[in-house]
């Protein structure tokens, strides 16, 4: 501040540029971060993936389980264009669960989610539970406009 401005002077433009950084903030937008989750669910006609595993024992659901944690882990981390990838057990029959897989196109599934280390490392691994009785069936759509997920 110029010498010949009295302290008065500096009182008043620090309350004047506080009152403007004030109003500023008030009336400015507020500033959001959407989250993947938000951004995942804007796609239309995904791609959707529903593969059921019958197991021959609990002990065999049980190692799918452990194997399928963490590349359920790894597509929520990191592949935003997976839509939902989810473990689901039936109500009927214990030893069946079905993956629910939601992808924003068929193209993402095939060239991303389907090259990922950790997807291969989990299909290389889940051969060992194939040679011991489980049975993978799967079936694939495209989603309509008609309902909502």
């Amino acid at each position: 501040l110029p010498s010949n401005l009295g302290s008065k002077s500096a009182y008043w433009l620090f309350v004047a540029f506080g009152l403007g950084a004030a109003v500023t903030y008030l009336y400015s937008p507020p500033v959001t971060i959407e989250s993947s989750q938000s951004r995942r669910n804007k796609v239309d006609k995904a791609f959707f993936l529903g593969v059921t595993v019958t197991f021959p024992s609990h002990e065999d659901l049980a190692e799918f389980k452990r194997l399928f944690r963490p590349l359920a882990e790894h597509v929520e981390k990191f592949e935003l264009g997976t839509l939902s990838y989810k473990l689901l057990e039936s109500d009927k029959e214990p030893l069946r669960i079905q993956v629910l897989e939601r992808y924003q196109d068929k193209d993402y599934y095939l060239n991303v989610h389907k090259t990922s280390a950790p997807f291969l490392k989990f299909r290389e691994e889940l051969q060992h539970l194939v040679t011991k009785g489980a049975v993978i069936a799967g079936e694939s759509y495209l989603e309509t406009d008609v309902g909502f997920i």
